[in-house]
């Protein structure tokens, strides 16, 4: 029986003579997904007493105006409820088994599995920044749930694991897949 080894706070992995597993946790600390639910929670209420009113204007485009609102509305409830179900219980998880790599990003059971042939990998490194700065620093990022630590190539298409990784986290990581890989054996 293989034991858990733990990586930091929020990544472990299990290696055995057949398979390799990593599971990443979307954050160390809940505080975040509690602040994104108090957003949540308050934006569909607010959206609530607008859809309950709606019904009492009589002014055209005034009701124009609101549905073109709820469109938005819609929109951001289904960003923030993604990203606060990511930030409660998303996490990674990463296998290494029969000549694959698995990788799923599961949010209470639920996430499609992406399989890739070890062979086919390549270029496995520490992933570019493509988040500009000024979108930072106004908040954008605050919602993010794309992965932005870890790159490979995959034919011709760059795959990106690991959300939000430490420096270290992204070496040991990356140093673990590359021991899996068949050119590295």
């Amino acid at each position: 029986m293989s034991e858990i080894t733990s990586i930091s706070k929020r990544a472990s992995f299990v290696k055995n003579e057949n398979e390799l597993s990593i599971v990443i946790s979307s954050a160390e600390d809940r505080t975040k997904a509690k602040n994104i639910g108090i957003i949540f929670g308050l934006w569909i209420i607010g959206g609530v007493l607008i859809g309950i009113n709606y019904f009492r204007i009589e002014d055209h485009n005034t009701k124009m105006f609101i549905l073109i609102w709820f469109a938005f509305w819609a929109y951001f409830s289904y960003v923030i409820g993604k990203s606060f179900l990511w930030q409660l219980s998303g996490k990674e998880l990463i296998k290494i088994k029969d000549g694959k790599l698995f990788y799923k990003r599961d949010v209470k059971g639920g996430g499609w599995v992406l399989d890739f042939e070890l062979e086919r990998i390549n270029n496995i490194r520490k992933y570019g920044e493509k988040t500009p700065e000024w979108l930072k620093k106004v908040g954008g990022d605050y919602w993010n749930i794309d992965c932005d630590s870890i790159a490979f190539n995959c034919e011709d298409k760059e795959i990106a694991i690991g959300f939000k990784l430490s420096e270290m986290e992204i070496n040991k990581i990356i140093k673990l897949i590359r021991s899996e890989l068949p050119t590295s054996k």
